[in-house]
């Protein structure tokens, strides 16, 4: 409440880029939970400041942070295509989504999987 009250005067600014393209930004952290699960925080963004964020504790335990990191953005993933659906019938003639990520192993193993999806086994 300390922080509220001495911070009530800042201002929020929000602001929109032309075209409108989504920004998020997803990041996990790994067994951080006394059950092992992982924790999982997304942000979005369609110019300046955040019009969405979300945090929540992962479903299920994983074995690495790499993997983690996968399971955070697949639990995110469902909300920047949600995002994507309700925007593009708005006119707002949507862009891709750009995801940002500071594990640089996610993206190599994403495509993997998207190389071969029958494969049932993640290999990080």
């Amino acid at each position: 409440m300390k922080y509220l009250q001495q911070t009530r005067n800042i201002t929020l600014i929000l602001d929109v880029d032309d075209p409108i393209k989504t920004q998020w930004w997803v990041d996990a952290a790994y067994a951080v939970h006394p059950s092992m699960k992982g924790h999982t925080g997304g942000v979005m963004s369609l110019g300046r400041g955040a019009v969405y964020s979300t945090v929540n504790t992962q479903k299920l335990v994983t074995r690495s942070l790499t993997e983690c990191e996968l399971v955070g953005l697949h639990d995110v993933m469902l909300q920047m295509i949600w995002t994507n659906n309700f925007l593009t019938p708005q006119c707002f003639g949507m862009d891709s989504a750009l995801v940002n990520q500071d594990n640089k192993r996610v993206p190599s193993c994403w495509k993997k999987m998207e190389e071969d999806p029958v494969g049932r086994e993640l290999v990080t």
